[in-house]
């Protein structure tokens, strides 16, 4: 064998061994957006569910794919269409996922059930619980041989449920551990009730052969949840907090890398996107960096109003920021206030389409 021969087998044999590591692997993550096509989940007038759970499972995904380059992203559905629950789990399963999360809105008979939870699979004895499943489970119907593709379960038979007893979680924990960020982000901005993480035997994700949730996003039969949940700032907004949560369930629960892309542009192109005038500079205070999420019970929302304070996701740190500001000067005289709050190392940072500038 030449040399030259000897050296190129070398190179190939070093690039699967380095390659062999977490920087050069993908995290699967699927996202699954509840309802679609001739399920439209639950309706308000002409406000359905499906179209919610679409929207921000577009922009989730769309913050994690630009933000992360080791992220690959997979969509049960990316339009209106019909997808059988059984489906969205093999998906999951055939794409060697190492994440499922779903999203839904929740409904009740009653317009003053509000708020917001997160299910894992699992078992119940709490009749609310179960109904949400129920309600959830009850597209099934919807679906060719049903009976068979879950195991002889009617979905709209409290009775039936009987068999998810036998049913055994084994990753029930990290689930879990991803619920609860999940929740904790989410109610950093939105407001609504807090009504806990929660076991139930959802069809979405049973079987499923990774850590996977269920996120409820407040009640579309809730005036107030569902004028909030809506709006689609908020829904941008929420979208954000969902994707930070879910890279801090993947860096600190997973220990997976992540791998920023590069936010830096050169000055000709920094310069050719200030021309732009149709994608406004927004200017925000940075005052403090975290390796976790703050609750609501932090020294800094005591210092500022927490509608005033929000973070982004950087170098596996969260950044908080204070205020939004599309003046400059406004902002320099806001960052004196956050300095006299004791933040002596805050400083000004710029964003133009929820994107850091440098």
């Amino acid at each position: 064998m030449s040399n030259k021969l000897k050296m190129k087998k070398l190179t190939f044999i070093i690039f699967i061994f380095i390659c062999s590591n977490t920087f050069c692997q993908k995290y699967i993550l699927v996202l699954d957006a509840g309802h679609g096509g001739k399920d439209p989940g639950a309706v308000y007038g002409n406000i359905q569910e499906k179209d919610i759970t679409l929207s921000l499972v577009l922009e989730v995904g769309n913050i994690l794919s630009n933000t992360y380059e080791n992220i690959k992203v997979i969509y049960t559905r990316q339009s209106d269409i019909f997808i059988p629950l059984i489906e969205r789990t093999r998906i999951a399963n055939k794409s060697h996922a190492n994440l499922f999360v779903s999203f839904h809105v929740n409904a009740s008979k009653s317009i003053e059930a509000n708020g917001y939870e997160v299910f894992v699979m699992g078992n119940t004895k709490v009749k609310a619980w179960l109904e949400t499943a129920i309600a959830e489970n009850s597209v099934a119907i919807y679906e060719e041989n049903y009976l068979e593709s879950y195991d002889g379960i009617d979905p709209n038979s409290i009775e039936g449920y009987i068999a998810f007893s036998l049913y055994q979680n084994q990753f029930l924990n990290k689930s879990i551990s991803l619920a609860d960020k999940v929740t904790n982000s989410t109610l950093q901005i939105a407001p609504f009730t807090n009504r806990g993480i929660k076991q139930a035997p959802f069809f979405v994700l049973y079987k499923a052969t990774m850590p996977s949730i269920l996120i409820e996003m407040g009640f579309i039969s809730n005036q107030h949840d569902r004028e909030w949940i809506t709006n689609k700032d908020n829904q941008k907004k929420l979208a954000q907090n969902l994707a930070n949560a879910i890279a801090d369930y993947i860096v600190n629960v997973d220990n997976f890398p992540l791998k920023e892309k590069s936010i830096l542009a050169t000055q000709n192109q920094l310069s050719k996107a200030n021309d732009e005038t149709n994608e406004e500079l927004i200017y925000y205070i940075q005052f403090l960096s975290s390796n976790e999420i703050f609750t609501n019970t932090h020294k800094i929302y005591k210092d500022f109003p927490s509608d005033s304070i929000s973070y982004y996701f950087f170098n596996n740190t969260y950044k908080y920021i204070y205020g939004e500001f599309t003046d400059y000067n406004q902002a320099r005289q806001k960052l004196n206030y956050v300095k006299d709050k004791g933040y002596n190392d805050a400083f000004i940072v710029k964003f133009r389409n929820g994107k850091r500038v440098l």
